[in-house]
């Protein structure tokens, strides 16, 4: 009867040995693949998360080459506007020195004078000259020299002091002409600006050309 307990508290001890290996074993697996399925699951939110870490670094990026190329080309720009004030400045202070010489303008009322009269000899139609009350004194001293021994072409001029720049306006029948200051400038920027567009466009695709 002794042996009998004895043989079966050891199956007991044995059964519950083995159900709790397996329980044990069961256990381990399940938490093993449940740390498998975590550690899946925060690989992958990990990848999402450096993933838009970098296409958000890609926008910025993107955004900050696309801020920097308008802030150069707005520099470009402002430094374009910038000379062309400044050669515009140049040329009206050059042409207004010009301009407020007697002799040259003397020289300058002439030559006009005598290629009218070259291109029509025979017309006797009467040239206005108009200066500014600064220099009429200096012009009405001249026209009395030139419409005497030298005006080979008898060009008949009227002067009036009714300029209020620098310069001089002459007016032969119904066609008026001013060679003034800005008239003159004018003329200078329209032949200046295409090359000076030209060279600052270079430099607009040369550096474009760089940051490419």
């Amino acid at each position: 009867m002794a042996k009998s307990i004895e043989a079966f508290v050891e199956k007991l001890h044995a059964e519950g040995v083995a159900a709790g290996r397996k329980q044990a074993d069961q256990l381990l697996a399940d938490a093993q693949g449940q740390a498998e399925q975590t550690l899946a699951e925060a690989k992958a939110d990990a990848e999402g998360i450096v993933a838009e870490a970098r296409a958000e670094a890609q926008r910025i990026a993107a955004r900050e080459r696309s801020e920097l190329d308008l802030a150069i080309r707005d520099t470009i720009l402002a430094f374009r506007a910038q000379i062309s004030r400044a050669v515009e400045a140049l040329l009206h202070h050059e042409v207004s020195a010009a301009l407020g010489d007697t002799d040259f303008l003397k020289t300058l009322i002439g030559d006009v004078v005598a290629n009218y009269a070259r291109e029509d000899a025979r017309s006797s139609e009467q040239i206005r000259i108009s200066v500014n009350p600064q220099a009429i004194a200096a012009i009405t001293d001249w026209a009395l020299k030139y419409m005497g021994s030298d005006n080979p072409a008898h060009a008949h001029l009227d002067l009036h002091s009714t300029l209020k720049t620098l310069g001089f306006e002459y007016q032969v029948a119904e066609s008026t002409v001013e060679v003034t200051v800005e008239s003159v400038v004018d003329v200078l920027l329209e032949q200046v600006s295409p090359r000076l567009r030209e060279v600052l466009d270079r430099v607009m695709r040369e550096a474009d050309g760089k940051k490419a």
